[in-house]
């Protein structure tokens, strides 16, 4: 028995491969789900199947999108070990995830020493899971913090893809201004991804030259609260545009040199081999 499932039911026999894909269908929804760290909303005590699988306050007064996410997530966790096992994996694999820049090294932080995140991410924490396993799942992410006038922030964009998601096969960049340290809200970012377009070819090149992966669809949009698109295109190119280059460039001349150096040592590897087998040949004809 496992939290009065049988053994022998259909959730049990049913290959492990089948049933992740039948988790992922049924947990796609068509809006983003916004993994948020801050902590004004209600919030309700969630009842699970045992002591072990408690996970404490999850977010409750949620515009209705999320809502869904916050059902789907209930049932991943809390139906069976099977689905728990299965669930988290197919949850981020399969969702459009939204959240800020700064939340995979929050999530990834040593927590008992700090203060750790409140919201729905406080709740990847205390899930008995694993944050950067769960990271590593998302395949659709939106970064709702993009700066256009920091150059450090779209310099570590690859690191941050690399590092933390390497599943990812598409990623929104949210232009946006923190006002009072206040993150974007569901109906906000839905409105900026409703702008969204494709990256433009030259930052998406420069990106690529940085590291980013070439599999990676790159999508940009506004948040029209605070920029438009004639002036993000002046902040890319005065703030971000000359950094990327000289990153770019210096990757490539890297790369160049590594290569270099790389073919010289294959080189000079084959040249000794070829001179030890000249030598067992003259050797060989001193015998004889």
């Amino acid at each position: 028995m496992d939290g009065g499932i049988n053994n022998k039911s259909i959730l049990y026999r049913i290959p492990e491969e089948v049933l992740s894909m039948i988790l992922q269908l049924a947990v796609t929804r068509n809006t983003p789900f916004y993994i948020n760290t801050e902590a004004d909303m209600g919030r309700s005590q969630i009842a699970s199947a045992s002591a072990s699988d408690a996970v404490g306050p999850l977010p409750s007064a949620r515009p209705d999108s999320q809502e869904a996410h916050i059902a789907d997530w209930k049932v991943v966790n809390f139906t069976c070990r099977r689905f728990k096992k299965l669930g988290r994996d197919a949850f981020f694999a399969a969702k459009v995830i939204a959240m800020p820049s700064t939340l995979p090294a929050a999530l990834l932080r040593p927590h008992k020493s700090w203060k750790a995140p409140r919201g729905f991410a406080g709740q990847m924490l205390k899930n008995s899971g694993n944050p950067k396993q769960d990271l590593a799942c998302v395949r659709h992410l939106v970064l709702t913090d993009a700066r256009d006038f920091k150059p450090i922030w779209m310099a570590s964009l690859t690191k941050l893809l690399t590092t933390h998601f390497p599943a990812v096969r598409q990623c929104m960049l949210i232009y946006t201004v923190l006002v009072q340290d206040k993150q974007m809200d569901i109906e906000q970012i839905t409105a900026a991804m409703m702008l969204a377009r494709p990256a433009r070819e030259e930052l998406r090149d420069m990106l690529v030259g940085t590291g980013m992966p070439e599999r990676v669809v790159l999508e940009e949009t506004v948040d029209v609260r605070y920029t438009e698109w004639d002036e993000n295109t002046k902040k890319l190119e005065t703030c971000i545009y000359p950094i990327l280059r000289f990153k770019a460039g210096a990757m490539r001349k890297i790369k160049q040199r590594e290569q270099e150096e790389k073919e010289q040592e294959e080189k000079e590897q084959e040249e000794k081999e070829q001179e030890g087998k000249e030598q067992e040949g003259k050797e060989q004809e001193g015998e004889n």
